[in-house]
């Protein structure tokens, strides 16, 4: 994000384009939560990533502090961002390892996200989590609270139980808006009303997933929902990144509390981190072992567009010896990684304007080809994805509705750095080279 300075002193923003279409574009149904949504991409990076205090997006949008806080669980809750938490130690050095006191979250606009199911979330056609019950709150009942009402509640009948009638709208201020963190409130938000009933039936898989969590799962439907999203490999991923969690919050002298369940899932870009922490995990290579990576180098600009593909945690760039500044690769960096640097500054996709109803109206035209799941092209990438970075690329939805990726080629480059052309041969020597270490 490039900043200059106008006559009167004060900074003008020049946010990404991606990000801000990207904002635009989404249906909520939530004027609230879409403007700030937009206001939070005008201070992302060209990674989506955006540190913005609780003050500053309440003066940008004119909502109260707290509503902002609301409208941010709405926004995590359905899937459009994510947050992680950073800290400042006793340096004034922030981390997201839980050293020092807590300060502005980092905001991650999750825009390689699944557009449609984002906007099914906030429309409520999925299934409401089990905790509506527990809550005293039936996503049946004429009377319930809603997300979609912007002020104060809603028309209290008789028939509505007293612990509904009493509960805060997303509108309504709570007890106190103190600080300038965007955690959320310690009171749960309201979930989006429900769009049918709940399926019962547990997908493979999930039993295990419950014993490596080792902690009761209290929204099961959110996180069952997101693990049923979640390709075999990925779920294995998860398992272990779970295992790792577990084994990284007992060496805490003070654990911090026990994250959701369904968050861990949909932040996918933890995983390796806490994966690397697992017991049953291989055991890591001494950091002088791995390559020193130059920050503006190809390797960097590679690895922060394999990161951003994969959400996974972006590395801290810090001096080296000689004064370069980088940071160290997490594993050795092969000549297939590096190939992909002809492709990481290109550009997915254009807007094209098409004249409509006498209004000009951009159209985003894809430059990329799409390849759904199941194809031998998407299980290549898949497979070269999780070598590369320990994640699989989410998916996305065609304009057929098809669940897949997109990538600039049909194949991944081969281990010695050339390209796949297609055909049998070259389709059976990726699906070897996916099985290495």
């Amino acid at each position: 994000m490039t900043t200059t300075t106008t006559k009167t002193g004060r900074r003008r923003r020049f946010a990404s384009d991606e990000a801000h279409a990207w904002a635009r574009n989404l249906r909520l149904g939530n004027p609230h939560a879409k403007s700030l949504l937009r206001a939070i991409a005008l201070y992302s990076n060209d990674e989506g990533s955006c540190i913005a205090g609780i003050g500053t997006l309440a003066e940008d949008t004119d909502l109260s502090p707290d509503t902002v806080r609301k409208r941010l669980a709405f926004l995590e809750e359905i899937g459009a961002i994510i947050r992680l938490p950073r800290f400042l130690d006793d340096k004034g050095r922030a981390n997201t390892e839980g050293r020092g006191k807590r300060t502005t979250d980092d905001i991650r606009m999750q825009l390689d996200a699944d557009v449609d199911l984002i906007e099914a979330r906030a429309r409520g056609d999925l299934p409401a989590d089990d905790d509506d019950a527990a809550e005293g709150c039936d996503p049946a009942d004429e009377g319930v609270v809603s997300p979609r009402h912007q002020q104060g509640l809603n028309e209290v009948s008789s028939d509505v139980q007293p612990s509904v009638r009493t509960r805060l709208a997303l509108g309504q201020p709570s007890d106190s808006s103190e600080g300038l963190i965007s955690e959320p409130e310690p009171e749960p938000s309201p979930q989006p009303p429900s769009g049918g009933s709940v399926s019962q039936a547990e997908p493979d898989g999930w039993k295990d997933f419950e014993a490596d969590w080792a902690e009761p799962i209290v929204r099961h439907q959110l996180a069952m929902n997101e693990w049923v999203a979640l390709s075999d490999a990925d779920r294995l991923l998860a398992r272990q990144a779970a295992r790792g969690y577990v084994a990284w919050r007992k060496g805490q002298k003070k654990p911090p509390n026990v994250l959701s369940a369904h968050l861990f899932l949909r932040d996918r870009g933890a995983w390796p981190g806490f994966a690397a922490r697992a017991p049953d995990a291989p055991a890591r290579a001494a950091e002088s072992d791995l390559p020193w990576i130059v920050e503006g180098s190809a390797e960097d600009r590679v690895i922060r567009w394999l990161y951003r593909r994969t959400n996974v945690a972006q590395p801290l760039i810090r001096a080296g010896d000689g004064g370069k500044r980088g940071y160290r690769a997490r594993k050795p960096i092969g000549a297939d990684l590096l190939a992909m640097a002809e492709h990481v500054d290109q550009r997915a996709w254009r807007l094209q304007t098409s004249d409509e109803a006498g209004e000009a109206t951009p159209q985003r035209v894809w430059l990329w080809g799409f390849y759904p799941q199941g194809s031998a092209e998407y299980a290549a990438w898949q497979r070269r994805f999780r070598d590369w970075t320990g994640a699989g690329l989410p998916n996305e939805r065609d304009d057929a509705g098809r669940q897949g990726i997109r990538m600039p080629r049909p194949w991944p480059p081969r281990v010695d750095g050339t390209w796949a052309a297609g055909g049998a041969d070259d389709e059976q020597g990726l699906a070897d080279e996916g099985g290495r270490g």
